[in-house]
């Protein structure tokens, strides 16, 4: 007999599931270890779906933000500011993005808004205190907003949960980068 033939004909394992039916009380239920295995699966799986989906409407919200509010007088000053030298480590910079992010998240807020209201609450109320999600490293010195804490503030509002610092540091080098690629669009 193929050894995978024996495996197929083994007794399966069964777990007891107590269901609750509040109409008729507590069900018993009987599953295999298979079907147990699938549905454990099955939800890593899903969440797993569900945060790169949030990630991504995260970073679409943010990118549609920057790029609705860049042109014009904003794209102006950040080709000044990129025509000097090591531009991204001056404090002009710092305080332009600064300024670029206050206007961004009120943008995201809005089209946050539009697509799921409730959504929209939860980010109106991590806003007001951001510190207490995230590891100081996320917030600049002085407080103010950055791109990798309005990714996280809008990714947390969609799942309720707090993004890696890996994730964070990823978006924050996307941002220097489409910025700089903004200041030499014509």
């Amino acid at each position: 007999m193929h050894p995978s033939s024996r495996r197929c004909h083994a007794r399966p394992v069964l777990f007891l599931c107590v269901l609750c039916a509040p109409a008729q009380g507590p069900v018993v239920v009987l599953v295999s270890q298979a079907c147990y295995n699938g549905a454990r699966t099955m939800q890593r799986s899903e969440v797993s779906m569900f945060a790169k989906k949030a990630k991504s409407t995260a970073l679409v919200l943010l990118n549609n933000a920057v790029r609705r509010l860049v042109p014009g007088e904003t794209q102006d000053k950040l080709r000044a500011l990129a025509a000097e030298p090591d531009f991204q480590q001056s404090p002009a910079y710092a305080a332009f993005c600064e300024s670029l992010c206050r206007d961004v998240l009120l943008d995201a807020r809005r089209q946050l808004a539009f697509k799921s209201p409730s959504h929209a609450r939860t980010l109106e109320k991590l806003v007001a205190h951001p510190e207490t999600l995230y590891h100081e490293s996320v917030l600049s010195p002085h407080g103010v907003y950055t791109f990798p804490l309005l990714f996280g503030l809008l990714f947390f509002s969609l799942t309720r949960r707090t993004p890696s610092l890996e994730d964070l540091s990823v978006v924050q080098q996307y941002f220097d980068k489409f910025l700089c690629e903004l200041a030499q669009e014509a």
